[in-house]
């Protein structure tokens, strides 16, 4: 399924006038999420995010996002059709669009395909309605993603992992100067192995190289290219039998073993930046290519009984994704105010095209007594066909931050247009064809004041609309097109920092209503109307720092009530798919000196997640689970070794799955031991 495409934004190297800058991490929380496009600290802004560093967890050797993802307050796993290594989120309750809530060194990627950890450096989610800043995208947040960046500093490390089930990864990361004004970075990573699933196993290939100049006046060039081959067996998790997770082993497959996925992306993102009318400018283009060039299987898609139904699929896919922008920031004061004006101009082509679609009914299986190999034949439905959406959309954002004294006023709208084009062939079983056309244009504004009652206590409420509009082949009877899904939140929390502390504490209360929800036509079988409410309204607590000489910790608490308010389908009451009504975390870590001159660290953590259902209607319970986790690295002169163990205690739980898919819940891994070993060529 392809979304409506939302604006990236920009992230600066190196450069402390630029509007979207990269903040270095620093021993205090004084620097704020670069996803707000805002250089104010978080602490004086009126709104809700969490900045989780790689470096801040290595003791836990995270394989994938949602390894840190689970320390930030209104976060839930939930997966998608690439296996467990490939999740996405639930956030406030609701699900995160694969293709508009995700970004990468400022620029949207497609979340439903595969990742490399290898170029990752931090992980920031900014929650709530971001269609002020993002254009179309659903009202829980959004998830960046910060990539390493060249750097002055030198760099010189190789790395190499492997875990208890024969996974295998190697790495490089390469840094530096250019003489005096360019710098490098050029990550390298090659992964291989199996999985506690059975037949399972895959490999993985990135090139990451970036390079950054400075010329006179202020201005700069950065350039970055990252390519990522991929290749896996197909995994759709287990089934549920009877409203729960079927009691099979977590590595059950119940696919086939020709089941395969191969996929390449490419990514190549260039931004130029200088001072202009009396603020900075960037100028900032992307293009993204991402490929199925392999995309075969048979895949369970629903439970009767203990009889898992499977559908046959195979076709090769791209998605394509030219986005460019323009952002202008300037700063100046008026009597007792300070503003500091941002406006940026984003146009966007974006493409899906599927040529040759195969899909058909395929062998079902016992979940229970699964017979592999059985004889498949087409039948009269086989399907062969081709798809594809063209999507071009522009945007024009502008937002003010108002200082006055202890007072921050955060204000913004962006006008928001998109026109999409869907076209379908089907070959067989009977030729038909299908053409639509769809265009949508909406304004979301957001307001938001932050008053710092004392140096170390900021109150803040905020107020937030959003968008997201319905793809073009979705039509009511009639034959009319369907407004963009609507969305608003109102949050009020309080934020605490020490002066002359290392840590960061805050509270949130937030209510989001998403509206215009399709529903069942009761009167037309087969068709949609827009009558469909969804609430979701909760509290997040947070803490992240210091909590005594060389001891650190990051612990959250959500508890959330994310539920259908209106629905001619599902019962008003029911809760959202992967939506716990409560979920805590907390990792600490202990830094310190060894004898001889080396350092170790030590660290823990516990994830808990609520019960949950996989589906609107509520028919799947899937069980609350609490994991520890442990981990401990040492290092000395060149060398670090880090050891971490995974599921210390061992539990059976269940981690995500596919929404509203009881067919598709995937485990989590049972006990798991990784052993990293890094050697820094400088020493």
């Amino acid at each position: 399924m392809l979304w409506p495409f939302a604006c990236g934004i920009a992230i600066a190297a190196d450069s402390a006038q630029e509007l979207a800058e990269v903040p270095v991490e620093t021993h205090r929380f004084a620097t704020v999420t670069t996803a707000a496009l805002s250089a104010t600290p978080l602490f004086e802004l009126p709104l809700s995010a969490t900045t989780l560093a790689t470096s801040a967890f290595s003791d836990r050797l995270p394989k994938d996002i949602a390894d840190l993802a689970d320390y930030s307050p209104g976060v839930a796993r939930r997966s998608n059709y690439w296996g467990v290594n490939t999740p996405t989120f639930q956030l406030r309750g609701i699900n995160a669009g694969d293709a508009t809530a995700y970004y990468k060194d400022g620029f949207r990627y497609q979340g439903r395909g595969p990742f490399s950890m290898a170029n990752v450096e931090a992980v920031e989610i900014l929650r709530g309605p971001q269609s002020a800043v993002y254009g179309w995208s659903e009202p829980g947040g959004i998830v960046q993603i910060r990539v390493k960046q060249p750097t002055a500093q030198t760099v010189r490390e190789a790395a190499l992992q492997t875990d208890a089930w024969g996974k295998t990864a190697a790495s490089l990361d390469l840094g530096g100067a250019l003489g005096d004004t360019s710098r490098f970075r050029f990550v390298a990573a090659r992964e291989q192995g199996g999985s506690f699933r059975e037949r399972q196993s895959g490999e993985q290939t990135l090139l990451a190289p970036s390079f950054a100049t400075d010329f006179s006046g202020g201005r700069q060039l950065h350039v970055s290219l990252e390519w990522l081959d991929d290749r896996r067996s197909t995994d759709y998790g287990i089934p549920a039998v009877n409203g729960a997770p079927a009691d099979v082993p977590v590595g059950r497959i119940y696919t086939e073993s020709w089941g395969r996925q191969h996929s390449q992306s490419a990514r190549l993102a260039t931004r130029w930046m200088q001072p202009a009318w009396g603020g900075n400018l960037s100028l900032a283009l992307s293009h993204y290519d991402f490929k199925y060039l392999q995309y075969r299987d048979a895949e369970p898609w629903s439970v009767t009984g203990t009889t898992v139904n499977r559908w046959y699929e195979s076709y090769p896919e791209q998605y394509r994704w030219l986005t460019g922008y323009a952002d202008w920031s300037r700063e100046f004061g008026t009597d007792s105010l300070t503003h500091h004006v941002a406006a940026r101009f984003e146009m966007a082509r974006e493409s899906r095209t599927l040529n040759r679609g195969e899909w058909d009914d395929y062998t079902a299986i016992d979940a229970y007594s699964p017979v592999y190999g059985q004889a498949w034949a087409p039948t009269a439905g086989f399907s062969v066909y081709d798809q594809s959406w063209t999507n071009r959309s522009l945007g024009l954002a502008v937002q003010d931050e108002i200082r006055s004294g202890d007072w921050t006023w955060l204000v913004g709208a962006r006008f928001n247009y998109l026109r999409q084009i869907f076209d379908y062939a089907d070959y067989l079983p009977v030729p038909w064809q299908d053409h639509s056309v769809q265009t949508d244009r909406s304004i979301t504004p957001r307001v938001g004041v932050n008053w710092r009652a004392t140096p170390s206590l900021a109150l803040y409420t905020n107020y937030s609309a959003g968008n997201m509009a319905t793809l073009p082949q979705s039509r009511s009877f009639g034959g009319g097109a369907f407004a963009p899904l609507a969305s608003k939140q109102f949050e009020v929390g309080l934020k605490l920092q020490p002066v002359e502390g290392d840590w960061l504490a805050s509270a949130a209360l937030f209510d989001i209503e998403r509206s215009n929800v399709l529903t069942r036509d009761p009167n037309n079988p087969g068709f949609s109307i827009q009558t469909g409410v969804q609430r979701s309204r909760g509290l997040e607590v947070e803490w992240q720092g210091k909590v005594a000489h060389g001891w650190r910790l990051t612990a959250q608490g959500t508890w959330l009530d994310a539920f259908i308010a209106q629905d001619n389908r599902y019962a008003p009451g029911n809760r959202l798919p992967y939506a716990p009504r409560f979920g805590a975390s907390a990792w600490l870590s202990h830094s310190f000196a060894a004898d001889g001159g080396g350092r170790w660290s030590t660290s823990g953590g516990i994830v808990h997640q609520g019960e949950r259902h996989a589906d609107f209607a509520n028919g799947t319970r899937i069980p609350a689970y609490t994991r520890i986790d442990l981990g401990a690295s040492y290092k000395e002169k060149a060398w670090s070794a880090t050891l971490a163990l995974e599921n210390a205690a061992d539990r059976r739980y269940y981690a995500s799955g596919v929404e509203n898919r009881p067919a598709v819940i995937y485990p989590g891994a049972p006990r798991t031991l990784s052993l990293k070993l890094v050697y820094d060529l400088l020493r």
